[in-house]
């Protein structure tokens, strides 16, 4: 009897998203592998306006089977992530996701029932570089457990109590560094992304979802196990069809292509409505870039945002993945480039000004794309720092 697994991955409360309908696609399992709630300003907007987030409704619109949390799926607090998860109608599972308390947070798997009476085994996974890539302010709310030795303890329990089911899925919100056919290198070893180690270590899985790195991957290990990796923001769908455990399907499909008809949602239609209200509000430039001082512990700042200082505006000048980067410079060359960038981009501001700099003196300076060297690259920082700042400065109308 066949299974059919459809999944996605990083959707990041992404417009494409909110109008997908999956009935079309008739799949006996819909899983989404993590960072559905969050990831851009309209998820921040929801936050800020709505206790319960419509992306959480639109989540159980899009009638899940079975959800799992992403690393951004935290951003907003450990509290706010535990209600969200008590307004959706998915089974919410994370194995190796723990308290402070070391309690763990979420159920460790969910089996799925088919009408024929067969029964899916999902079992979730985080990434275990979570603590390297939550905000710090949350870091100490949870602990994130290595996946590896958790999926071979929550295995070695559920065998233990002689659960019996015809496939078993694992879905790990991390990633891939290795050629899932031959094991080769293709990126440094990393505890970010696992989803090789998975694959080789535990032949038993049948399906193996992973995501985090917005990447479109689908392939089957030597050793059986069929590896999904659907992209992100909706734009990919992961479809698997298993026939008495044997795959039978692993690809990973268009969106566009695969689903006929998009649903127009009205709750999202009128929030995302005055969102775009929303979006026109200006920031306070120096109070940015003391944020980001403060945040990466540089010296000076360093931002083109344009004249136009509108959420709507930054959004599109601060380019991920790396939005802003830091650099180390020597004063007497800081000054060099401010002025020749300054000729063709009057609205580069520097934090604090020129006028302390010392020319003989190593700064440490934070700054956007193109206006500083290359040669003189520390860091590039992966991290939505618009909506980070917002979120330190905008309290929730629900708290109030």
């Amino acid at each position: 009897m066949s299974i059919r697994i459809l999944s996605t991955t990083d959707m990041h409360a992404s417009k494409l998203g909110m109008t997908l309908d999956f009935t079309s696609l008739k799949p006996d399992l819909l899983i989404d592998n993590g960072d559905f709630l969050i990831g851009n300003l309209f998820s921040l907007y929801c936050y800020l306006k709505k206790e319960i987030s419509p992306l959480t409704r639109l989540a159980n619109d899009l009638g899940y089977d079975v959800m799992i949390p992403g690393n951004h799926d935290l951003d907003y607090g450990l509290d706010w992530l535990r209600s969200q998860v008590k307004a959706l109608k998915a089974p919410y599972i994370c194995a190796n996701l723990y308290d402070a308390c070391n309690q763990r947070i979420f159920p460790a798997y969910h089996i799925h029932s088919l009408a024929n009476g067969q029964k899916i085994l999902v079992i979730g996974l985080l990434t275990g570089a979570f603590s390297q890539l939550t905000k710090e302010s949350f870091v100490c709310q949870s602990l994130v457990k290595d996946p590896i030795q958790t999926l071979d303890q929550v295995l070695h329990d559920i065998e233990s109590q002689g659960i019996s089911t015809d496939l078993l899925c694992v879905a790990y919100h991390g990633g891939i560094l290795q050629d899932p056919v031959n094991g080769k290198w293709l990126y440094y070893p990393s505890v970010e992304d696992q989803a090789y180690d998975l694959m080789n270590r535990f032949p038993q899985i049948d399906s193996l979802i992973c995501g985090h790195q917005h990447f479109v991957n689908a392939a089957c290990h030597p050793n059986g196990v069929a590896m999904m990796q659907p992209g992100s923001h909706g734009r990919y769908i992961g479809l698997q069809e298993f026939d008495h455990g044997q795959v039978q399907k692993n690809q990973v499909l268009s969106s566009n292509e695969a689903i006929p008809n998009y649903c127009q949602r009205e709750y999202l239609e009128d929030i995302l409505t005055d969102y775009q209200d929303w979006l026109k509000t200006t920031i306070n430039l120096e109070a940015f870039a003391q944020y980001l001082r403060e945040t990466y512990d540089a010296d000076r700042c360093c931002l083109d945002l344009g004249k136009d200082l509108s959420l709507a505006s930054i959004q599109q000048k601060l380019i991920p993945p790396f939005p802003v980067s830091s650099y180390l410079i020597e004063g007497e060359r800081l000054i060099e480039c401010y002025y020749a960038y300054q000729k063709k981009h009057p609205h580069i501001y520097l934090s604090p000004s020129l006028d302390d700099l010392r020319k003989d003196q190593t700064y440490k300076v934070i700054a956007s794309p193109g206006i500083l060297p290359p040669e003189r690259l520390r860091e590039d920082h992966l991290a939505p720092v618009l909506e980070d700042y917002l979120f330190t400065q905008i309290k929730p109308d629900w708290l109030s």
